[in-house]
């Protein structure tokens, strides 16, 4: 990708997000199908959530149903 073109999507706020969104659902969906919990920053602190417990826009009306950690 040129620099010209890196600057026009850069400076587009509503294209930036919809890129950012993307990515975020991306590793939430491949968190899930690994089962591995997420790393988030929350309340001050680096916390371990279930990808399960994050709700995407695509999901049903009812989360999907979590599984036993492999480690468990």
């Amino acid at each position: 990708m040129s620099e010209n073109r890196i600057d026009e999507v850069w400076h587009d706020d509503a294209r930036m997000q919809r890129i950012l969104d993307l990515a975020f659902q991306t590793a939430v969906r491949r968190h899930r199908a690994a089962n591995v919990p997420m790393t988030v920053w929350q309340d001050g602190q680096v916390r371990e959530v279930s990808p399960f417990d994050i709700p995407l826009p695509d999901d049903p009306p009812e989360p999907p149903k979590r599984r036993a950690h492999a480690g468990d």
